[in-house]
């Protein structure tokens, strides 16, 4: 859906993957559709939120529950989320703000609110390679 999107709007495309978290005080499956990271085998992605003062819900979630699972290519796979941050991870952020460089904006608004913006490293559950 989101080449359609960039296809119509004459923007680049941005890959998308439908990231289904379970929530965590209802317990209920919760989807987002995000843009990610290629990184090695696995997939990262941005819980920036336009660099509000707030983490999104699905970064909350996958705090509590690292299972999650992802629809990428058509395909659903079991991952494991992996939550990080600039301070602890800055090789890793440096790599996305390399990759999408509006990222780094977001964490310059976010630190005005005292927040980190996460970084989520998706990892399939089996060991298979996501990339």
């Amino acid at each position: 859906m989101s080449l359609q999107y960039a296809l119509a709007g004459r923007f680049p495309y941005n890959p998308t993957l439908l990231l289904t978290t379970v929530g965590r005080r209802s317990g209920q499956l919760r989807d987002a559709a995000l843009p990610y990271v290629p990184h090695g085998t696995d997939l990262v992605v941005v819980g920036s939120k336009g660099g509000g003062p707030t983490d999104p819900a699905w970064v909350v979630n996958a705090r509590h529950h690292e299972l999650c699972w992802i629809v990428l290519r058509r395909k659903t796979i079991a991952v494991r989320a992996r939550v990080t941050d600039g301070e602890r991870d800055p090789e890793l952020f440096a790599y996305v703000v390399a990759h999408k460089p509006n990222v780094e904006r977001y964490a310059e608004r976010a630190a005005g609110f005292g927040r980190q913006i996460p970084l989520v490293v998706l990892s399939t559950v089996s060991g298979e390679s996501l990339t």
